[in-house]
């Protein structure tokens, strides 16, 4: 789908969701949520909404925090090692989905609780999986109990250096940067994608 597609393009001629499309452009935990959207019968036209306020009214307030957040990132992210590893990302050999989601991880762009609470909505602020931390990406894809598990049992991810790294693209950029083979880089990713849809499917229940 192109940079400008609209939620239009997600339906079916009848006005269903187009399940293949969804498959094939997002999350299977992003397809499930996207699919409990029930769709009007009648024809209404696509709005464009502003997702930093509840409203969806752009405000010059909620805009000012934006750009300071960007800013205080912008180092991080465009520095000569981050590009490498940007390139890097894309070149891997894995599904689309994944890359995306990779890097909506490291912007930390995926809909933690820490990020709701962020955007204004009233929610829990410890993780419903084990209770004993906030829910950020750090937590949810490598701290929280059942990233443990899975840390206990791979090798590559027992000798990562968590302490050291105060966030999920710090992690990733310095495993990409020493790990022997893209393989381990790619099961890496692979593996935090599960661990995000079994963390959201702990989370409905």
């Amino acid at each position: 789908m192109g940079d400008n597609a609209m939620v239009n393009d997600l339906l079916l001629p009848s006005g269903g969701w187009d399940t293949q499309k969804l498959n094939e452009n997002f999350l299977q935990c992003d397809v499930d949520d996207i699919l409990r959207i029930l769709i009007r019968a009648s024809n209404y036209r696509d709005m464009i909404i502003w997702q930093f306020e509840g409203s969806g009214v752009y405000s010059v307030k909620s805009g000012y925090w934006l750009e300071r957040e960007s800013m205080a990132r912008i180092g991080t992210l465009t520095s000569s090692l981050s590009l490498q590893w940007w390139r890097k990302l894309w070149k891997l050999y894995m599904p689309l989905k994944i890359k995306i989601f990779i890097w909506r991880a490291c912007h930390d762009w995926i809909l933690t609780l820490s990020n709701l609470r962020n955007r204004g909505m009233s929610m829990n602020r410890n993780c419903l999986v084990c209770n004993q931390a906030e829910k950020s990406t750090f937590h949810a894809l490598l701290m929280c109990g059942k990233a443990k598990e899975v840390r206990r049992e791979w090798m590559v991810m027992k000798t990562m250096n968590y302490k050291a790294c105060c966030n999920f693209f710090d992690l990733i950029t310095d495993m990409a940067k020493h790990t022997n083979t893209k393989e381990n880089l790619v099961l890496f990713c692979i593996i935090c994608w599960k661990l995000w849809c079994l963390h959201n499917l702990c989370t409905k229940g």
